[in-house]
């Protein structure tokens, strides 16, 4: 288990007019957690600085008491999976070259590498699409392929922007299990979701992030409280119980 501790986290918009993270401390350690809110809530911005890809100034991100920035990049992807929104691929690689790119840290003469791969394709059910070029792919498939690149360098601290965006409901459930297995099993998780159902479903614990600051920080069964959640999204909320299972209801 690892555990994230970030303080003094500030950024502005890019054209300065408006403050879009504003978070004093942050701690992300062994589970699942669910970051939510509305739209332009700063929650990709607070990923990408958890993450070490934005750097504001007076921030502070160490991972077991090391600072991030300090880490070179070989190290840090040691320490930290990250898959963000919107993941580049400028070329028309093969989907097992694309997820082989997860094992950069472990540098040349990877032993392990072709068996790890091999395991994380099954995981995330894509070893059906080994030949395939990332053009040719579905939206879900495509996902699944970088969410499989992020999984098989076996960081122990996962930091994953909307990991199921694009996938259908069955693919939905199988992944958000086996990140809730790899979370009970001692990982540290931290993924972006925007269906409030699925995070009560499978998240330890949820941070509700609103105009760049956090409004709550909880384990999951407070932090669905329907009070919670119509201050988060500005709409009407209640939690209904389906089989012993609080579920978020909107509107």
């Amino acid at each position: 288990m690892v555990e994230l501790v970030a303080h003094h986290l500030l950024a502005e918009s890019a054209t300065g007019d408006r403050t879009i993270v504003d978070v004093d401390h942050l701690v992300i350690g062994r589970g699942l957690t669910a970051l939510i809110g509305p739209n332009g809530a700063g929650k990709s911005s607070l990923m990408r600085i958890l993450a070490g890809f934005d750097r504001p100034i007076g921030a502070s991100v160490r991972i077991d008491g090391q600072c991030l920035h300090q880490m070179d990049g070989q190290t840090r992807a040691r320490h930290i999976g990250w898959l963000p929104q919107n993941p580049p691929m400028a070329w028309p690689l093969h989907v097992r070259d694309v997820v082989a790119m997860g094992r950069f840290a472990y540098g040349r003469g990877d032993l392990a590498g072709d068996e790890a791969i091999d395991a994380v394709m099954a995981e995330c059910g894509i070893t059906h699409l080994t030949h395939r070029t990332m053009p040719t792919l579905s939206g879900g498939e495509e996902r699944r392929v970088h969410l499989a690149r992020t999984l098989v360098g076996h960081a122990p601290l996962l930091l994953l922007d909307e990991p199921v965006a694009a996938l259908d409901p069955a693919q939905m459930l199988h992944i958000l299990g086996r990140l809730r297995a790899r979370a009970d099993a001692g990982a540290s998780i931290c993924i972006i979701l925007h269906d409030v159902q699925l995070a009560a479903r499978f998240a330890n614990r949820v941070v509700g992030m609103k105009m760049g600051r956090i409004l709550f920080d909880q384990p999951i069964d407070r932090a669905i409280a329907s009070q919670n959640l119509a201050a988060l999204y500005d709409i009407e909320a209640r939690t209904i119980d389906i089989a012993g299972r609080k579920i978020p209801y909107f509107g």
